[in-house]
């Protein structure tokens, strides 16, 4: 017998009580839908095959750019106290890019985060692969360390409808931020 705290309300419940009410109900929104519920049946038939997938990822990473204008002490990729430092920056080429973007929306993504080993705002084209992604009809959020964002740049990103913003500080003070990114003042905090 299923307890009442098993319950789909209950559930619901507790999942508004940590995430918040707005963001539940748009959760519940970009999930529930006939072609969300065809394509979670794809993925249970392949689960149950064993042997073959019959669908694509619904959540898909994508890191732009190992390249950052920050050399955080915590970061794996860039930090200061690093011994080895590439001795180039790797961009993903466009064109490709957004062929793959296209392909993950034939194959049922619905979420794309963009992030990585870098920065994004390094991307020159970021606002052009944000562009596509929402013409595509998949829900995008960009990870960031927010430096290198312009009031136009945040504008642009608005109105091209970017679902989510994450910016990564890594400090809870402008003292303690300028300690963990070398080369930055406590007024880029």
């Amino acid at each position: 017998m299923q307890s009442s705290k098993d319950t789909l309300p209950a559930f619901l419940k507790n999942y508004s009580k940590t995430r918040g009410f707005i963001q539940t109900i748009d959760s519940i929104c970009r999930n529930l839908s006939v072609r969300n519920i065809h394509e979670d049946y794809l993925i249970i038939k392949g689960l149950s095959s064993g042997t073959r997938s019959f669908s694509g990822p619904k959540f898909v990473q994508i890191d732009l750019t190992d390249d950052c204008n920050n050399s955080c002490l915590c970061c794996w990729c860039n930090s200061a106290l690093k011994k080895e430092k590439p001795n180039q920056r790797d961009y993903l080429d466009y064109s490709a890019l957004i062929k793959t973007i296209g392909e993950l929306k034939q194959m049922g993504t619905r979420e794309i985060t963009l992030s990585g080993g870098g920065e994004p705002f390094m991307y020159s084209r970021l606002l052009d692969v944000v562009a596509y992604i929402k013409k595509k009809g998949i829900y995008c959020q960009l990870y960031t360390n927010f430096t290198l964002a312009t009031k136009e740049s945040l504008r642009r990103l608005a109105g091209l409808g970017l679902d989510r913003l994450i910016v990564s500080l890594w400090a809870a003070d402008s003292e303690v931020y300028s300690l963990l990114h070398p080369g930055k003042d406590e007024h880029c905090f």
